[in-house]
């Protein structure tokens, strides 16, 4: 294969590599914000920190970490 195909090729390789960072980035902020507005709602709610963790789907350690900036 010629150097010019195979300098496209990489480039190509690297522009699809970054829009796909790019894009799990969004998608993991917009997951992220999501998971901080129920947990927030719930918290409204009167949910205690166990009922929270569960609703949510993740380990009370986690909330513990996700709110530890609230309490300070």
């Amino acid at each position: 294969m010629c150097q010019a195909i195979q300098e496209m090729i990489q480039e190509g390789y690297q522009e699809g590599r970054q829009q796909g960072f790019l894009q799990g980035e969004i998608s993991g902020q917009k997951n992220g914000i999501r998971l901080m507005k129920r947990i927030y709602r719930l918290q409204a709610a009167g949910a205690d920190r166990k009922e929270i963790a569960k609703a949510c789907g993740i380990c009370p350690e986690k909330l513990d970490i996700i709110l530890e900036d609230e309490t300070q």
